[in-house]
């Protein structure tokens, strides 16, 4: 069942978006009684529908205890991809489980966004990430983050930092160690600059292998995801 994620509460009753709302009565058609699941402050409800003269909200029936969390909190720095890979890769991290994705202005990024060219794009983005969250019933909405420069990229604090270097293949077998908090760097197309990998390292972040294969900027993102979720979540 999709989830949905309400905006207010008020005694047992949780209210919507306007958009939500409009998706909700126009193109489900939800009447009043129907049952639907909807996520609040992180907690995911069993509810009933019960519309007033247009108005829906949505009667608490009960808490199901649903966590669909990962147990650390797992983050995503990517340097600007072109065309609109963007978007694919916003969903699917979401999928994956992500906290917060960081887009970052790296050198070799053939786009980059000024703050106000990120500020026009992030309903659209907000956008995606929602419907991803739904999709995938996530107890909370990742955030989505502009990163201009890699001063700003290094200032970031995360228990385990790692970066996927085409030009290293040395693993650190670092997931292995104990964390709370981890992040993944992954580059755009033409990679990182040595400058860039050099200046990582020193920030301490350890190298990520990800095999001898070059991986498109899309591919890279969902196999590192996909391998620190699987290992830590079953591990924990």
């Amino acid at each position: 069942m999709t989830l949905y994620y309400a905006i207010n509460k008020i005694d047992n009753l949780l209210y919507f978006s306007a958009e939500t709302n409009h998706h909700l009565l126009n193109v489900l058609r939800v009447k009043t009684n129907d049952l639907i699941d909807v996520c609040y402050q992180n907690i995911i409800y069993n509810t009933s529908i019960v519309i007033n003269n247009k108005t829906i909200a949505s009667l608490i029936l009960n808490n199901t205890n649903e966590n669909n969390e990962l147990p650390f909190s797992l983050n995503l720095i990517i340097a600007l991809p072109k065309g609109d890979k963007l978007d694919d890769i916003i969903k699917h991290s979401v999928e994956l489980g992500v906290d917060n994705i960081y887009l970052w202005n790296s050198t070799r990024s053939l786009k980059k966004f000024t703050n106000n060219d990120f500020l026009n794009k992030k309903v659209r983005l907000d956008k995606i990430i929602l419907n991803a969250a739904e999709q995938s019933r996530r107890n909370k909405l990742p955030n989505i983050i502009l990163i201009e420069t890699l001063p700003q990229l290094i200032k970031l604090d995360f228990d385990l930092k790692l970066v996927a270097y085409e030009n290293n293949l040395q693993e650190t077998n670092a997931l292995n160690s104990s964390f709370n908090s981890t992040v993944v760097l992954i580059g755009s197309e033409g990679g990182l600059t040595e400058n860039e990998y050099k200046t990582l390292l020193k920030a301490g972040y350890q190298n990520f292998a990800l095999g001898k294969r070059i991986l498109r900027t899309e591919t890279a993102v969902y196999a590192s995801l996909a391998i620190i979720a699987h290992k830590k979540e079953y591990d924990f």
